[in-house]
């Protein structure tokens, strides 16, 4: 880091700092304790009045901050989470499998890394994958056979009259290797007991349509419920290998309409093509800005015009009905300002939200490359993975450029933001765990079903544009994230009814048949292009998907329906859930806080909990989340 020359400490900047510093510590406002006469409620209020006095001189004086010095920084790139490649294809149990017990475990909950090990991680660059790829290859391999398993098509015979000739063949009855059958005793290696039927409802699938693009999602419901056998019975497993070249950005975002204000009080735009409606106030911004005393100035004109007095509530009420956590608040500041003022130069644009969500209380920073772009820096609770960022302070800062701005294009830019004292409150750090968001509803159908579970139901479609590029967060938020709780509630019900009822560990074996067999198989890379985990509504949604996923939903629902202790877990390059169990009959677990944890996989086809893909026998995973 060295100082850029350009700008000087601005004359009010000295008796900023020593008033900001007599109004605080490095905690905070200075506040006196309960007072002997004073109620809690009245001691409660008088805080708050402290702090927001303490927060205003901050405000008041956050012009001379970006009036001052300016510091220039080096981007560090993104962290991953993972540099193992997944396999390309999911792994079927189709060998001679042997129980074995890893060495005793001492298994870490997993935290974000330091800071410091961020620099190596800008190492792990795409090119690392073709090495580890040899991985999947054994166990991909023999699944062809696997895939003969549409056998118990041989009665459907009737209807592919061309295929009446081939079936013969299958009807051979050593469905041996095929998928185990919840029926089935959970931890007999789960030999499908004449389950074959639902596989062929989930392949009704042959409609290849959906691997284009997400947006036309119309493939989702892969299982058309219509127990009918379709004509496709060979299609079992859908092997991602096929769909892969799908496009890579499968949901198209189309480009947010910036809607004519309607009425004379109300303004409105388009927050992800959603139509929105605040307060309309009338003010202005700079054309374009160009120095640091630029930004200076379009904050002190926004000041005079008292903009987050009159704007801001009309906003917080807003936010509130929506139910937009710190991150979709942003994003609907951005929405709304490049609808106010679709002309004005980014810059102009990104200082105003920059403004705006100071206003509101969060800890974001302006920014520019030696080029001129205007960047957002904004420091989570979580670790954001695949996004280059700042350290600053002992925090780390991500970079969001403007909407549109292919941010790889800075990396061999330095990026200057201006520097803040450090005993000063600079705001509430975001949190990117997402809750129920009310918006308007796009009903998507979906049909699952495979062996003694069907579920079916609509999910939000308007959800699907909102979360395609959502920040990469660790996986154990995506599982404490809920955004469609009526659905998800009635999910756990159908669960409940269907295998709630189940003898010892039948359920959780059915649930987990279900989740190996209902969806496709495809890497993040090959179905959109980069590393996206999903959602348990995403997962509704799109026909593919791969290891996270299927944890993310089987856990989720392991414990909600079914009851039962569980966790996400991860192994070099794959995610992986394991779940505590009535009758265990032997398989590969480990001893946590007083519970015993099998090994149960969503992505190893055919496997039933206790087994584990033979290359991470020897492997002891570590915990992601524990429900």
């Amino acid at each position: 880091m060295k100082r850029i020359a350009f700008l000087f400490v601005g004359l009010g900047l000295s008796s900023t700092l020593i008033l900001a510093q007599n109004q605080s510590t490095s905690t905070g406002p200075k506040t006196a304790g309960l007072n002997k006469n004073e109620s809690f409620e009245e001691f409660r209020n008088r805080v708050h009045s402290n702090y927001n006095q303490f927060r205003q001189t901050i405000l008041d004086h956050y012009a001379d901050f970006l009036n001052g010095e300016w510091h220039e920084y080096e981007s560090l790139n993104g962290l991953k989470r993972d540099d193992t490649p997944k396999p390309e294809e999911a792994p079927h149990v189709d060998l001679p499998y042997v129980q074995e017990f890893p060495s005793k475990p001492s298994i870490p909950e997993k935290e974000p890394e330091p800071i410091p090990e961020v620099k190596p991680k800008e190492e792990p660059i795409a090119e690392a994958k073709p090495e580890v790829k040899p991985e999947p290859k054994p166990e991909v391999k023999p699944e062809p056979k696997p895939e003969v398993k549409p056998e118990p098509k041989p009665e459907v015979k009737p209807e592919p009259k061309p295929e009446v000739k081939p079936e013969p063949k299958p009807e051979v009855k050593p469905e041996s290797k095929s998928e185990p059958i919840p029926e089935v005793k959970p931890k007999e290696e789960p030999v499908a007991e004449s389950k074959p039927e639902p596989k062929p409802e989930i392949k009704p699938e042959s409609k290849p349509e959906p691997k284009p693009t997400t947006p036309s999602a119309p493939s989702t419901p892969k299982v058309p419920s219509t127990p009918s056998t379709p004509s496709t019975p060979s299609t079992p497993k859908a092997p991602s290998a096929p769909t892969k070249p799908t496009t890579p950005s499968t949901p198209t975002l189309p480009s947010r309409p910036s809607i004519p204000s309607v009425g004379k009080n109300n303004f409105n735009f388009a927050f992800y093509d959603i139509p929105m409606e605040i307060m309309d106030i009338d003010f202005n911004i700079s054309n374009s800005l160009a120095s640091p005393t630029d930004f200076s100035n379009q904050w002190k004109n926004l000041e005079a015009d008292k903009v987050g007095e009159k704007l801001l509530p009309s906003i917080q009420k807003k936010i509130k009905e929506i139910g937009l956590n710190d991150y979709l608040t942003y994003k609907y500041l951005e929405s709304y300002v490049n609808g106010k003022f679709p002309k004005a130069d980014l810059s102009s644009r990104m200082a105003l939200v920059h403004y705006l969500l100071v206003h509101l209380g969060y800890d974001a920073r302006i920014a520019v490359t030696t080029k001129g772009t205007p960047l957002l820096l904004i420091p989570f609770k979580q670790t954001v993975y695949g996004k280059s960022y700042l350290s600053l302070q002992n925090q780390r800062y991500y970079i969001f450029p403007p909407e549109g701005k292919d941010v790889s294009t800075i990396f061999s830019e330095k990026v200057m933001t201006c520097q803040l004292p450090s005993d000063v409150d600079k705001g509430n750090t975001f949190d990117l765990v997402v809750g129920e968001l009310n918006i308007p509803v796009k009903p998507k159908k979906f049909d699952l079903e495979y062996g003694p579970l069907h579920l079916t139901g609509e999910m939000n479609e308007n959800l699907i544009p909102i979360l395609y590029k959502y920040p990469q967060m660790p996986i154990e938020d995506y599982a404490k994230s809920n955004l469609q709780p009526e659905l998800r509630a009635d999910l756990v019900k159908q669960v409940k009814e269907q295998l709630g009822g189940m003898e010892g560990d039948q359920g959780v074996e059915a649930l987990l048949h279900f989740t190996q067999n209902a969806f496709q198989y495809a890497t993040d890379d090959n179905y959109h292009g980069f590393e996206k985990p999903y959602f348990v509504e995403e997962t509704l949604f799109y026909p593919k998907n791969d290891c996270e996923d299927r944890a993310i939903f089987y856990t989720y629902f392991v414990h909600n329906a079914l009851g039962r202790d569980a966790q996400l877990v991860s192994f070099p390059g794959h995610e992986a859930a394991t779940v505590t169990l009535k009758n265990p009959q032997g398989g590969v677990a480990y001893p946590y806080k007083g519970k015993t944890y099998y090994i149960s996989d969503p992505t190893y086809i055919g496997a039933s909990t206790g087994m584990v893909m033979p290359s991470y026998l020897n492997v002891t995973p570590e915990i992601d989340y524990t429900y």
